[in-house]
């Protein structure tokens, strides 16, 4: 089904949660939700980060990937994304995997703990997509609240 055949779908159910986003953004969520969600059904629980805060975040990656260089990490992938002026999935990869770099560290060291911050999930949709429909100003949020929660949260176990 093409995207916005799901919106017309997909828009009840965010209703029924007192959700009302424009049918733009929703078909554009449908598209990266899809490529995970065999049934209409599963939409909410494959996505439901694109609407509200993630609820919790997967404790399993963040005990294991949780480590003293990733604050570091995301504080300065913060201060990158904030001064993209084109903030596309192209140029949000380009700031994650030139930074990761110039730390002298593969970028998939952060790659699925930088998933669970944005979305709470170790998986799902292709990740940079997922941070440009979002947008700035809530992908700055995440990572902010990311980094008062996650550190207690590594160190718990």
């Amino acid at each position: 089904k093409d995207n916005y055949e799901l919106v017309k779908e997909f828009k009840p159910v965010l209703e029924e949660k007192g959700i009302d986003v424009d049918d733009e953004y929703l078909a554009r969520v449908c598209g990266l939700i899809k490529e995970k969600a065999s049934f209409l059904t599963e939409f909410w629980s494959f996505g439901y980060y694109f609407f509200q805060d993630p609820a919790s975040y997967d404790e399993k990656v963040v005990r294991k990937k949780w480590n003293d260089q990733v604050p570091t990490f995301l504080e300065n992938l913060r201060e990158r994304l904030n001064k993209l002026d084109d903030f596309t999935s192209d140029s949000i990869e380009e700031a994650f995997k030139s930074l990761a770099s110039e730390m002298n560290e593969k970028p998939g060291k952060f790659m699925q703990l930088f998933r669970v911050v944005i979305t709470g999930m170790g998986s799902g949709p292709a990740l940079f997509e997922v941070v440009a429909v979002l947008g700035k100003q809530e992908v700055i949020k995440r990572i902010d609240q990311a980094l008062q929660q996650m550190p207690s949260m590594a160190h718990d176990a």
